[in-house]
């Protein structure tokens, strides 16, 4: 994986430091400085106490810091095929944070658990094309700040298609095109986390 992203970034501008951070073993963390953004792409669920994984990265974030968090949400059956092997899938010890039996978090255990590590202005995305329980997530979470911080990550945010609201107050005529409803979501998401990061680098 190392190796791969050194090919990839080899011709970046960018200074880039390349290394391993198991989140489990705090003293790992104190090798790195703090960050502006981290992006976790389904792999947070991999640890054994959610919360205190979460305080871990937060504690890695500058205040004000962005986390955008990517995590199924919801058990699908080809996860026990692809995963259920795995040492990280069962290292879990607080099944009261996970899904019945299994690594996973469902939505509102990972936004309670984000607000009980610290994290502040966070936001739940989905495909406007799923149930009531969407089956992933992108979670943009945000640490402590100044109050001008908060209010542009909302801003930004929080409106964006994808969220229940925009589900509940459709019509069955605005659901027709399915695939043009997540579409202009995931543009939405896009464009307003491009914003908040634009916002926190300019600083």
């Amino acid at each position: 994986f190392l190796r791969y992203a050194q090919r990839r970034f080899q011709d970046s501008p960018a200074a880039v430091r390349y290394m391993i951070l198991d989140i489990d073993k705090e003293e790992r963390n104190r090798d790195l400085l703090c960050v502006d953004v981290i992006v976790a792409n389904n792999v947070l669920h991999d640890t054994r106490d959610i919360c205190l994984t979460l305080r871990r990265v937060g504690g890695i974030l500058k205040p004000g810091g962005l986390l955008l968090l990517n995590e199924f949400t919801e058990v699908k059956r080809w996860l026990f095929a692809t995963g259920a092997l795995l040492h990280g899938m069962w290292l879990f010890e607080d099944q009261r944070r996970r899904l019945p039996g299994f690594c996973l978090s469902s939505r509102p255990q990972w936004e309670a658990a984000l607000s009980e590590a610290g994290f502040c202005a966070c936001v739940a995305h989905h495909l406007p094309t799923q149930t009531d329980r969407p089956g992933q997530c992108l979670f943009v979470a945000e640490t402590p700040g100044s109050a001008r911080q908060a209010d542009k990550t909302n801003d930004a945010l929080s409106h964006a298609p994808g969220q229940d609201s925009d589900r509940e107050n459709s019509s069955p005529s605005e659901d027709t095109d399915d695939r043009t409803v997540a579409s202009q979501s995931m543009t939405a998401i896009r464009s307003g986390i491009e914003s908040r990061l634009a916002s926190i680098l300019g600083q």
